[in-house]
């Protein structure tokens, strides 16, 4: 703009630009609101000292002062917006209670796992595709890495975390609804039921084929608390559905033949897992040290 406003006194451009912001604030083409501008100077007598190629490069400097001021407030309100919803999202969760909240954050971390997962699965299809092998122990083993990682993903696919068995062991402090079918093997209440959890046992049919221990138990004792029993009876097969389940702990009881078995305690939670499976855990909260649950062994065998 020096150039083209050469010799033009300062104070004078800046109040050509002030007009020129003015101007473009109302809308309209270049070619109107350099028109505008031309009357304006003409008007006020500033024709001879500002010329046409001067007004142009104030219009444009005043375009471009324009948008910056345009881009400033509008980033200004979005963080404001933003600022909102983040302090909504807050009081929400802040409204939750613990057990409400320790819900929300392993389903957030079990997406991060499925996520991580399946980038994982990628990684080594790409791999096995550019650099082949023809080992068959290898082959083998990729491809059973492969399974484990494709079951594992579709255990944990949605918004809920899954308390399951047959992928890694269960631990006191795990919560999530329960996908695989239970046997009910004896009602103690009418509130509480033992029953055997059917473990995912692909893995240990695999074993067992290839003459190896199975790597996991076909099924794991759990004492299930604060459920309706009236329509269970023995032997049965009982799906839980999306009941949201804790496993607060381990019980002991006597058996039939006399020997004592401890299985895992699992109460159902007072929530809601379809209402909170739409809620995400907002920023500044970790989802990785959050009133973690105590962890202990798994149950013991069977004791005569």
């Amino acid at each position: 703009m020096r150039k083209e406003c050469a010799g033009v006194n300062e104070k004078l451009i800046q109040r050509v630009h002030d007009y020129a912001l003015t101007t473009a604030a109302g809308g309209g083409s270049d070619g109107a609101v350099i028109t505008k501008m031309r009357q304006w100077v003409k008007d006020e007598k500033l024709a001879d000292q500002v010329s046409d190629k001067c007004l142009v490069e104030i219009r444009r400097w005043a375009q471009a002062k324009n948008a910056k001021v345009q881009k400033t407030k509008q980033e200004a309100e979005s963080k404001a917006a933003q600022g909102e919803r983040e302090a909504e999202q807050l009081a929400t969760w802040n409204a939750f209670s613990d057990t409400e909240k320790r819900w929300v954050i392993l389903a957030e971390r079990e997406r991060e796992i499925l996520r991580l997962l399946a980038e994982m699965e990628r990684k080594m299809r790409m791999r096995m595709s550019i650099s082949p092998t023809e080992v068959p122990e290898v082959v083998e083993v990729m491809n059973d890495i492969l399974r484990e990682l494709a079951m594992a993903r579709e255990t944990l696919q949605g918004d809920r975390p899954i308390i399951h068995c047959g992928l890694r062991n269960m631990e006191v402090g795990d919560m999530g609804i329960i996908r695989q079918p239970v046997v009910v093997t004896n009602i103690t209440s009418g509130t509480s039921v033992i029953c055997e959890l059917k473990c995912i046992t692909t893995l240990n049919d695999e074993a067992r084929k290839a003459g190896k221990p199975a790597p996991y138990p076909d099924s794991i004792g759990v004492w299930i608390s604060g459920v309706d029993t009236s329509k269970l009876t023995t032997g049965s097969e009982w799906l839980l559905g999306s009941r949201p389940f804790e496993i607060v702990g381990t019980k002991t009881y006597s058996t039939a033949v006399g020997s004592n078995r401890t299985v895992f305690d699992l109460q159902l939670l007072p929530i809601d897992p379809y209402k909170l499976g739409t809620v995400r855990v907002p920023p500044g909260v970790t989802i990785y040290n959050y009133k973690e649950a105590p962890r202990i062994s798994s149950p013991t065998a069977d004791k005569p």
